[in-house]
């Protein structure tokens, strides 16, 4: 009896939520009361839906994507209709704009005010409860790297039956095979804005996803990652401590397969010392898919209005909620002083782009920006380029070897390097040899008294279509310094006269913190942690370091709040330092 009124009054609620659109990025108070119901209601009535028969692949979201799609709704508190029509201007230059509502009259009467055409618009009739699609909306797959197109839906993470639909009926509209983590033994909640991938099978979240199910182990959650969505490696960080919803696309993104743009505060302000201890986690213990250090371009990150940072008061203003559209990339922008510099580190990281920033003041009290209201599917049939910017080389009088990884489900006809010297106009080609298992290979000869080269990949299918890479070439490219001979590099082991334990970070700690050390010489080192009344709580490391630096790492996520000693102990000294834990 119990269970049908707790299924009663969660229909109830249900339908209530069901004739509202004007729903906040966080859960209400409201829907905190059902969501327990709502989760059950929805794992014991959604049928199974098994994993895509064959491997899959996740693409990244600067490979070419075919449409976006937002939700628009008719006015009301959580509408924005200035900031989805300069979405809608921008985009429809490079792909399909899908704009989900119940009043396209409205919508399109917007648009005319602003005098916005409709050259690449569709509006799909569906039903929805917010317009937070980046965290409800499907996600494209590919199998066998490059073939069909499918679409995967997670279970939403907010109560919002109408939210949880528009997957499956994209799907049905586009006529795509739809799978589902719901309804058996691959039930997996998650939200879309703490979600990314670098395209080849690596996925990145914060905790979030562990806490939002809390029945799974972390190795069931990367499991049921790795079957729908081709992860097969899931890097996964500290939640911030200010960031109310918690989702990584708040302070960092990807912006190729080896560099990561990572939101910045003023030293020991808001959650700086949270996402550095993430970032240096990262870059310990991961590199890149192609075997080299992670590049790391950091953005500073705005306050607020009245100069506040996020912490008990201002609002999270984030420059890197931003959104690739194919050759446009969209960013939220806030005030001219700080958005001159978001601006400029963008158009220098990613040459060739055409960025467009969107005033965002009005949505980030809402904790959320422009890669929280949109949402990509990608081509069918996609022309795949992986490509490893050449890094600095050394004058040969020869060649420069340039490789890539490329791929389309119909075979390579051609594929060419593009090349030229710096301050030149004219390119000049050298054919990419097909050496198997889709690598490819090309020389770029040596050119006299040349210090940097500019060059880029074209590739052409079987089928017809060709893609470049970088997608913006010609205009954007990569590049390439040349050295006369081998500079000097300083030696990794100019060790100090002594050994420190430099400052720990972030200090209080909420979950996992550095320490950072540095040594006279290599040396067995062990790390342990004590308590006030010298109890030892773990040890953290004990091993032998060759390097004069080194960061160790506590998870302090299951310490009680107070005061801790970290010992650094070596064969001839201890060195301690305090850590405080909330």
């Amino acid at each position: 009896m119990k269970k049908l009124s707790l299924l009663f009054c969660f229909l109830c609620f249900s339908s209530n939520i069901s004739a509202q659109n004007n729903l906040g990025i966080e859960m209400s108070v409201e829907e905190a009361k059902v969501y327990q119901e709502y989760l059950e209601n929805k794992k014991n009535t959604t049928l199974q839906s098994d994993p895509p028969q064959n491997t899959v692949r996740t693409p990244a979201e600067w490979e070419e994507h075919q449409g976006i799609f937002i939700a628009w709704d008719t006015p009301n508190f959580f509408t924005y209709p200035d900031i989805l029509a300069s979405i809608v201007e921008h985009a429809q230059k490079e792909m399909t704009v899908y704009i989900i509502t119940n009043n396209s009259t409205t919508v399109t009467n917007t648009l005319n005010s602003k005098n916005i055409p409709l050259d690449n618009v569709e509006f799909l009739d569906f039903d929805f409860n917010s317009i937070w699609i980046r965290d409800y909306g499907p996600w494209t797959v590919y199998e066998d790297e490059v073939g069909d197109l499918g679409i995967v839906d997670w279970i939403y993470n907010r109560p919002r039956p109408l939210d949880d639909k528009v997957p499956s009926q994209i799907a049905e509209m586009m006529d795509l095979p739809f799978y589902e983590t719901a309804g058996g033994q691959y039930d997996l909640v998650g939200t879309g804005g703490n979600f990314m991938t670098d395209g080849l099978g690596r996925g990145f979240s914060s905790d979030l996803i562990i806490e939002e199910n809390p029945q799974m182990t972390v190795e069931d959650v990367s499991t049921i990652l790795d079957l729908f969505m081709g992860m097969d490696e899931y890097v996964r960080m500290d939640i911030l401590p200010y960031d109310g919803i918690h989702h990584i696309d708040m302070h960092m993104k990807l912006l190729d397969e080896e560099t990561i743009l990572m939101g910045e505060y003023p030293e020991g302000v808001a959650d700086g010392p949270q996402i550095e201890a993430n970032l240096q986690y990262v870059l310990d213990n991961f590199q890149s898919p192609f075997g080299t250090p992670y590049k790391v371009v950091r953005i500073p990150m705005p306050p607020d209005q009245y100069n506040d940072f996020p912490d008990e008061n201002g609002y999270y203003r984030t420059f890197t909620n931003s959104v690739f559209v194919n050759k446009t990339l969209l960013v939220p922008i806030y005030e001219e002083q700080y958005d001159t510099t978001a601006l400029r580190i963008y158009e220098e990281n990613l040459p060739g782009y055409d960025v467009i920033g969107i005033d965002c003041n009005e949505i980030i009290p809402a904790s959320g920006a422009l890669h929280c209201i949109t949402k990509m599917v990608g081509v069918e049939n996609p022309l795949w380029i992986v490509h490893q910017e050449l890094p600095t080389q050394i004058d040969n009088d020869t060649y420069y070897s340039v490789q890539a990884h490329i791929k389309h489900n119909a075979g390579i006809e051609t594929a060419s390097v593009y090349f030229r010297e710096q301050g030149t106009e004219e390119w000049q080609i050298a054919d990419l040899a097909d050496t198997g298992n889709d690598q490819f290979f090309a020389a770029i000869p040596a050119i006299a008294d040349t210090t940097n080269i500019e060059y880029y990949i074209e590739a052409t299918a079987t089928s017809g279509k060709t893609l470049k890479r970088p997608l913006t070439a010609p205009e954007g490219f990569f590049n390439f310094d040349i050295y006369s001979s081998e500079p000097e590099i300083p030696s990794n082991n100019s060790y100090i006269t002594e050994n420190k334990i430099e400052e720990i970070y972030p200090n209080p700690s909420r979950d996992i913190s550095v320490i950072p050390i540095t040594l006279s010489e290599p040396q067995i080192v062990i790390a342990e942690v004590y308590d006030v009344l010298g109890r030892k709580v773990e040890t953290l490391f004990n091993d032998f370091i060759a390097t004069d630096r080194k960061n160790l790492f506590v998870d302090t996520s299951n310490y009680l709040s107070g005061v801790y000693l970290v010992n650094i102990k070596t064969e001839n000294e201890v060195l301690t330092s305090k850590l405080m834990v909330k």
